[in-house]
């Protein structure tokens, strides 16, 4: 021992880097296996960063025996990042090799990296990994991680460097794992502005790193034993003043995007640093989500939302709850908490979104009718579309073209959010009026034109929805929309009446036109029936008795069902019922616009028994096709079926309007919430409302009828116990759902979809 000191006496060839915050336990391991290494001519920093357990103890034991072993000692925690720069600024060996205490290396290790960066000249040697779980087992999941964390298989010169690591994710920008100039890391620290570093900060210090590299060289030799789930790899439960602690990865996102403005570089980058942005953002989210209460959520994503540019985050929300929006609703609480204050500027410009993929080109006409009467009332209008053609257009309106749709693939989705946040800059528009919020993915849009300090207009098509366990998540996301919105436009009272049980302002809007009434149209043969209706409420019975009927005088009349509130129970039970009147094959189902629409030109007569005044928008494009229309409201089976004959006999023509009543329309929104049996307590506060029953009831697959109602009527007893004995802030609480939705879901079948 007394001859390898007197060799160290030089400088050393390497210095080995060891942060240390409770891993105490770890060390003597670790602290060994740099001890025994091969190559005698090196250096042990090891930094106590403010260490609570025994740290300084074994440090001092181990320091005694070995005088190679420096101890640095910090009196405040500063993070694993602050340990490491203090151990650049004391080390004083030519490379630098970076070890985490709960982790220990191949006695090899030194000797090995040195020799490869004298060999040829590189200035970082990337080494091998051997990855177990809790440095013992073995698994599917540790070999990926170690594929992901070994060497890239090449040399890398000049800006490659920065570039594979950065832009073409050929190796990981760990910093365990590589031997680095002194020099580079000397650059590298240097530019890094102070700041507490806990998360990303291997992101964050080793684009600096690589920055500064010029030659990288694979060592192809298992060095770095790492131990995932143990010490500093932990991913366990939070509470809010932890996740605050995680929220360090903002620090860490800002330096790497100051750095490479610095560098002159950030525009080149700027695409990869967004995609970098939100893999890391990525990982806060899903803490954010699975491991915080529903009360700490809230507050974290206030927080969030008000130390990070908005951008960011909602592009990253995409990427996390793209065709998920439900449960983002629900999680988010009423987003008026953290979207800041209303731009109360006004309206001069109008920006209004068309998306016809999502409700229909036949909606998309019926708000071009206020485009040009906002036109005449002296705005200036622009029309905001991913679509290259719509109908009836105004070539006197600018168009805009947004680079994707809402029913793109999500990956597409993301490119709209630095387009809603350019566009009053960059097109001088103040205000947006969005027609597409049948879209659930719509709740990104509105998102991110509220944090542009736009205005928001809501045109939604409906308003209210039956809340039937498989669409209170639709019903959730739109709410969530409404409250983003400046205004609410919607066609009737009894949605204004809806909107303002749940405290949102709504203004009526009629339609610019008439209601139709149409001539005697000559019979139509063969072609079959499209019904619109409501699929939730009595109505598809109707619609079907009245099919069953006109069978027994047409048959082999198909009939086409289009509506609302369809969902898979709703398409069982009306396959059902015309499979025992043998007609299975005659009936069709579907929700979609585009299919709507092309049923339409080819039936024979078009009916619904919906009393919504939104229908005079489909009787106007069935009179535009020269397709009879009927419209009935209150009839019975028999009656309707009458009429259908009558029509497809060409001896009647079709109909005129029955306005629905705002009363009627309050209390059956009423009755169905306050639905005896019903376990759901009635709040005046609907989001609050809508926004326990999907947190507790939606992770639950709905079963077939025969096995459905009575476990989800045992779950809502249970659930219902549950939620009158703990707070609802309470970790036990939201221990136990966890267990229940867990046995639930191991001892149920699946429903088929």
């Amino acid at each position: 021992m007394e001859q390898e000191m007197e060799q160290t006496k030089s400088q050393p060839k390497v210095s080995i880097l060891i942060p240390v915050y409770n891993t105490a336990s770890y060390l003597p391991k670790c602290l060994a296996s740099v001890m025994d290494q091969t190559l005698k001519e090196i250096e042990i920093i090891v930094v106590n960063d403010a260490s609570p357990d025994n740290a300084a103890e074994v440090l001092a034991e181990y320091a005694a025996k070995d005088n190679r072993i420096k101890v640095l000692t910090h009196e405040k925690n500063g993070g694993i990042l602050a340990a490491r720069l203090t151990g650049i600024a004391a080390a004083t060996g030519e490379y630098l090799i970076f070890l985490d205490a709960d982790d220990y290396l191949n006695t090899d290790t030194a000797r090995a990296c040195y020799a490869k960066a004298k060999q040829t000249g590189a200035d970082m040697i990337h080494f091998c990994f051997d990855v177990r779980i809790g440095h013992k087992k073995k698994t599917h999941f540790s070999r990926k991680v170690e594929k992901r964390i070994n060497p890239y298989r090449g040399k890398l010169l000049g800006k490659e460097v920065f570039e594979a690591a950065f832009v073409k994710y050929l190796y990981s920008w760990n910093i365990a794992g590589k031997c680095i100039a002194a020099e580079v890391c000397r650059k590298a620290a240097a530019s890094l502005p102070p700041g507490y570093y806990i998360m990303a900060e291997d992101f964050c210090f080793y684009s600096m790193l690589s920055w500064f590299s010029t030659h990288y060289e694979p060592l192809f030799k298992k060095c770095y034993y790492y131990g995932l789930n143990i010490g500093v790899s932990t991913y366990e439960r939070t509470d809010y003043q932890g996740f605050q602690r995680k929220c360090t990865i903002f620090a860490a996102l800002n330096a790497v995007k100051n750095f490479l403005k610095a560098q002159g570089a950030f525009d080149h980058y700027r695409e990869a640093y967004e995609i970098q942005e939100r893999h890391i953002l990525g990982e806060l989210l899903d803490r954010w989500d699975r491991k915080l209460i529903q009360y700490d959520r809230i507050r974290a994503l206030v927080y969030m939302f008000r130390n990070y540019p908005a951008p960011g985050l909602i592009r990253t929300l995409i990427d996390c709850f793209a065709d998920k929006e439900d449960r983002l609703a629900a999680l988010m609480g009423d987003p008026n908490s953290f979207a800041g204050n209303r731009n109360p500027a006004e309206i001069h410009h109008i920006g209004l979104y068309l998306d016809p993929a999502v409700n229909g080109t036949e909606y998309v006409s019926h708000l071009l009718c206020y485009a040009e009467e906002w036109k005449r009332q002296g705005l200036e209008v622009s029309i905001i579309s991913p679509e290259a053609e719509l109908p009836n257009p105004d070539d006197k309106m600018n168009r805009i073209r947004i680079p994707a749709g809402l029913t793109d693939a999500p990956e597409k989705l993301v490119s709209r959010i630095n387009f809603w946040f350019e566009l009053g800059e960059k097109y001088g528009i103040d205000a947006v009026a969005h027609g597409a919020l049948e879209s659930p993915r719509s709740l990104f849009d509105a998102l991110s034109i509220r944090f542009s300090k736009l205005k928001l207009l809501a045109f939604p098509l409906t308003v209210r929805q039956l809340p039937a366990d498989a669409s209170l998540g639709y019903l959730m996301t739109k709410v969530r929309c409404f409250q983003l919105s400046d205004l609410v436009a919607v066609l009737n009272p009894g949605d204004q009446t809806f909107l303002a049980s749940i405290g949102l302002p709504g203004t009526v809007i009629s339609p610019s036109w008439k209601p139709i009434q149409q001539e005697k149209v000559p019979s139509r043969k063969g072609e079959g029936l499209l019904w619109l209706g409501h699929f939730g409420l009595q109505e598809a019975e109707i619609a079907l008795s009245a099919w069953a009927k006109l069978l027994q005088q047409f048959p082999g009349c198909r009939l086409h069902m289009a509506g609302r509130d369809r969902f898979p129970n709703s398409d069982r039970s009306v396959h059902l019922a015309a499979a025992m009147m043998n007609a299975d094959d005659l009936l069709e189902t579907s929700m979609a616009p585009a299919v709507f629409t092309e049923r339409l030109k080819n039936c024979a007569l078009f009916f619904t028994t919906s009393a919504e005044p939104d229908v005079q928008i489909y009787a106007r494009a069935a009179a535009a096709a020269g397709v009879p229309f009927l419209q009935s409201g209150g009839n019975t089976p028999e009656e309707l079926a009458d009429a259908l004959a009558d029509m497809l006999r060409g001896k009647s023509s079709g109909t005129g309007f029955s306005p629905s009543s705002p009363q009627d329309d309050a209390t059956q929104w009423k009755d169905i919430l306050m639905k005896p049996g019903s376990s759901v307590n009635v709040s005046s506060d609907l989001p609050e409302l809508l926004s326990s029953y999907l947190l507790r009831f939606e992770p639950y697959t709905i079963l077939p009828e025969k096995q459905g109602s009575s476990f989800i009527k045992v779950y809502r007893k249970l659930d219902s116990l549950v939620y009158r004995l703990l707070p609802a802030d309470s970790r036990c609480r939201e221990r136990i759902y966890e267990i229940l939705q867990y046995l639930f879901n191991r001892f149920k079948p699946r429903a088929q979809k």
